[in-house]
């Protein structure tokens, strides 16, 4: 079997994939992601392809906060796919990263077990004829070893300090925090330490720190030594999760690579049957702590600085809570409470370091001056007012500046507001132009739950 993403997908030799698994995302206006666009625009635009001989299925990654282009990518895929004459092996499946942290993981994993159930008896048939397929017979769906196989807790280890750092820290890279000021955002400066290719509005992406007081609370819960190492046991057997680099010690894994915070009901359902009893904490002591929780995934902002100003210094505004942590059973947010505690008062070490990477701009500027900007976000003032009442007062110009004179629009905000901007956008002018505007990029938000 092959991997790859859409950007490599052949259109021009189609005919070379028999059995094809399309897992597509979508932007929040159900348009393609960057490496989709030439896949999409051939969807789009091409006269109707033979893949009669092609066999496909579809898995979408969407949000349904966003009501009108849910999954977007994914239905046009598997209508245009279809109607070009291949075969649809399984029907497609939706994911929604709407909801608790782990719902879009959850529904892959339940797709993932019902499709290769599906593919394993294709592949087998298919080793026995003259033709070949893209899927090998050995394609089978296999279950997780038993987390007690690598989850062995060893004494600690004399590994080299530097070594350590490079496994464990550097990857993803890592960024060096420079200062946090208190302002009523939280202002934030990381420094790359070598000239990164970032453009304003981009994306910072970072890994929270789970709180030392949080970790230290499920250590000893779980009588775990915070400096003791964990590694795998029995390397053949698998299991371990990809998102933890081992060896590493315990505080390491417990800090750094699963999420503490982010107790869904999948992890309720596989605690609910340990109790504090003498006989069930015996159990619990088999329990595979790390093979459970969720991995911890990077929190992602808006890069507020210049590259041209700063090349190696990237700044971001993020909001925090006064007292995160003043109670362990409320929680607040992880990445609130992590930076709230390196604050400059509490600051002992101005060296710490965050896992986290620059991602591309989802906003697109027009490449001249040439075309109108016009930004819509909320704002403050004493008047009371709705983002959507004001863009209402003020549409004949924006469709003045949309029809004539290519604007651009950007948007920020929640998702509400910029679903009702969108609809008064679309109101007195159609779908088509509607479709016009988001495939030439003129119209682009970040919006948040």
């Amino acid at each position: 079997a092959t991997a790859m993403s859409l950007s490599q997908f052949n259109v021009h030799k189609s005919t070379q994939y028999s059995t094809v698994i399309f897992v597509v995302a979508s932007y929040g206006t159900g348009g393609p992601t960057d490496d989709a666009t030439s896949f999409y625009n051939w969807l789009k635009t091409s006269l109707k392809p033979d893949l009669s001989h092609m066999q496909y299925t579809v898995f979408g990654c969407g949000n349904s906060d966003y009501t009108d282009s849910y999954n977007g990518m994914a239905k046009f895929v598997d209508a245009k796919i279809g109607a070009f004459g291949a075969t649809r092996f399984f029907d497609l499946s939706l994911g929604d990263a709407a909801g608790e942290i782990d719902h879009l993981d959850n529904d892959y994993d339940a797709w993932e077990g019902r499709v290769l159930d599906v593919v394993a008896p294709m592949a087998t048939a298919d080793t026995t004829s003259s033709t070949t397929t893209t899927i090998p017979a050995t394609a089978q769906r296999t279950s997780c070893c038993c987390p007690s196989v690598w989850a062995v807790f060893l004494p600690c280890k004399d590994y080299e300090y530097t070594v350590y750092l490079q496994a464990v820290l550097y990857a993803p890279p890592t960024i060096q925090v420079i200062s946090i000021v208190k302002l009523s955002s939280t202002a934030l400066q990381v420094d790359f330490a070598t000239d990164v290719a970032y453009t304003g509005t981009g994306i910072l992406a970072l890994y929270p720190q789970n709180a030392k007081e949080i970790v230290s609370a499920v250590a000893h819960r779980c009588g775990y030594n915070l400096d003791h190492w964990v590694d795998l046991v029995d390397d053949k057997a698998g299991g371990a999760p990809a998102s933890i680099p081992l060896p590493c010690t315990v505080a390491d894994a417990l800090t750094h690579y699963v999420d503490l915070c982010a107790v869904s009901r999948t992890i309720v359902s596989a605690l609910a049957r340990y109790a504090t009893e003498a006989a069930d904490a015996a159990r619990l002591g088999q329990l595979a702590l790390l093979s459970i929780v969720a991995p911890i995934k990077p929190r992602k902002y808006t890069i507020a600085s210049s590259h041209l100003a700063s090349p190696n210094v990237i700044q971001c505004c993020i909001s925090v809570p006064e007292k995160p942590l003043a109670q362990l059973d409320q929680h607040h947010g992880t990445m609130g409470a992590c930076m709230v505690s390196l604050l400059p008062a509490k600051l002992s070490n101005p060296g710490v370091r965050f896992r986290g990477l620059c991602q591309a701009a989802t906003m697109y500027f027009p490449k001249t001056h040439q075309f109108p900007v016009i930004l819509i976000a909320a704002g403050s003032g004493q008047d009371k007012q709705y983002v959507q009442d004001v863009v209402e007062k003020h549409i004949a110009a924006i469709l003045t500046a949309l029809d004539s004179s290519n604007a651009y629009i950007y948007i920020c905000g929640k998702i509400d507001m910029a679903q009702a901007v969108q609809t008064i956008l679309k109101r007195d002018r159609g779908v088509a132009w509607w479709d016009e505007i988001i495939a030439t990029r003129r119209y682009n938000q970040e919006v948040f739950g």
